[in-house]
This record gives structure tokens, C-alpha cells and sequence, in this order.
């Protein structure tokens, strides 16, 4: 078996040509992009994958919301959509392709996945160290506003066992349409970078240039750790992934 960890931000939307410049990130935008596309989207490059996640959406001091969100794929020889006979998590039968159990992500707790296959779909199981929760700190969404001119220090709490985080920034239409009703006309504008994960993320200016000023932005991160198992040679993934989200303005 294979075993990495990988930590970067994940926004699920529609990417448009409209972005920012890299700021000098650890790994270009456009692959941090590729990659979170496919996070929740299988690329079909394997013949299976089980994903948990666990999102902390930070909404102004001291209110928080926590969503599980957990997904099963499967896949014939010619990669079409196959369900096996049963899917379990922690002891938990889930939906496929979707599921919403709630599960334990403290860092130490197992996230164990047991498959009940059929023809197409082997029998396996497989074991993933969760990863502990995280959230945005400082600066506080909702309250605290972003100077694009300035920039920002992203702080959030600790995110054991890894040495590299990866950021995702994207304007966020709904909430900028509350201010003024001509973002309904603008396309997808977004940015990304990779940093060392010490706690603090500085953002400078550059990383907010291609952000409109009085428009709301959505900032995440997100920390992901995966496992590969061969079966007849064919290749199943498990995956478990931690989140943070908050939103900002931008002046």
C-alpha cells in the first residue's frame, strides 16, 4: 500500500480563464486547480475510490458550521459508474454514491471502509488514519474585511502532521450580487498558492490583485490524505480530507 498526506484548499466551482498571478506558490495554481477538480470528481485514472471529509465553515466569531460529506466510486473495465453490493464506514452503511454520516476526524481516530462487492466490484476493506479538524481563526469572516492593497495573515488552528498547506481563493457571486447587481455578469475569478503550514498564511496584495474591490471572496483550506490498495492489479483509492472556510470582504 501507498500512504501520503497532502494539504491544500478546495473550492468545488467552475473555473473560467479569469484568474490571478501565481504568488510564488510551492505548486502552480493551475495544477493545485487540476487537482481539486478532481478531489470529489474521480478522474476515472482508478478503478475505485472512497472518500470522508469533514468541513468547518467559519461564520463570524463564534459560530461555526460542520458538514460531513463522505462519496463512493466505482468503475467497470471500460470505467463506467458500477455500485457494489454494499458500502460501510465505521460500522455505518453508506449511500453511493453519496453520504452524509457523520464520522470522528481528531487525528487519531481510524475511518475504516469495508466493500461488499460483486462481479465487477471485489470484496475488500480498508483502514485511513482521519486527519484532525481545523478551522479559520484570524482574520474572522464576515467581521474582519481584506484591504487588497495590504493583504492578510490567515491564521487557523493546528493541523497536525504535515508540512505543506495549500490555499484556494475564489470570488464568490452570491454574496457579491447582495452588493452590487452587476456581478451577475462576471465570470469565475480565482487564485491559489502553497505554503508552509506553520499556522500562519501571509497573503500580500499580489495574491488579491485580480479581485474586484467591494466584492465578497471565499477562502479555504483544506488538508487530504490518501491511501492506494492493488487489487488484480487495478487500483483503489481511499481518501480522507479536512476543511476550512470563511468568507471575506474585499476592499
Amino acid at each position: 500500500m501507498l500512504m501520503k498526506s497532502y494539504f491544500f484548499g478546495i473550492i468545488i466551482i467552475t473555473f473560467s480563464l479569469s484568474s490571478c498571478k501565481d504568488y510564488n506558490p510551492l505548486m502552480p495554481k493551475e495544477n493545485i486547480k487540476n487537482l481539486i477538480s478532481n478531489l470529489y470528481s474521480p478522474d476515472k485514472s482508478k478503478q475505485g475510490y472512497l472518500y470522508s471529509s469533514k468541513n468547518v465553515y467559519v461564520y463570524k466569531q463564534s459560530y461555526y458550521q460542520d458538514t460531513y460529506y463522505h462519496a463512493s466510486f466505482f468503475y467497470d473495465s471500460s470505467m463506467t459508474y458500477y455500485p457494489a453490493n454494499e458500502v460501510k464506514l465505521n460500522g455505518n452503511i453508506e449511500a453511493q454514491k453519496y453520504d452524509y454520516n457523520i464520522v470522528t476526524f481528531d487525528g487519531t481516530t481510524n475511518h475504516i471502509w469495508e466493500v461488499t462487492g460483486n462481479s465487477v466490484v471485489p470484496t475488500y476493506s480498508d483502514t485511513i488514519l482521519s486527519l484532525n479538524s481545523f478551522k479559520i481563526v484570524s482574520p474572522l469572516p464576515m467581521i474582519d474585511s481584506i484591504n487588497k492593497n495590504v493583504g492578510i495573515n490567515l491564521s487557523y488552528t493546528s493541523i497536525n502532521n504535515t508540512d505543506t498547506i495549500y490555499i484556494l481563493a475564489n470570488l464568490n457571486k452570491g454574496r457579491s450580487l447582495i452588493l452590487d447587481s452587476t456581478y451577475r455578469n462576471y465570470q469565475s475569478i480565482y487564485n491559489a498558492s502553497s505554503k508552509i503550514n506553520n499556522g500562519t498564511i501571509n497573503l500580500p496584495s499580489s495574491f488579491f490583485s485580480c479581485f474586484p474591490s467591494n466584492s465578497f471572496i471565499t477562502i479555504q483550506i483544506v488538508a487530504f490524505r490518501y491511501k492506494l490498495k492493488y487489487i488484480n492489479n487495478k487500483q483503489y483509492m481511499t481518501t480522507c480530507i479536512v476543511s476550512s472556510t470563511g468568507d471575506y470582504l474585499v476592499k
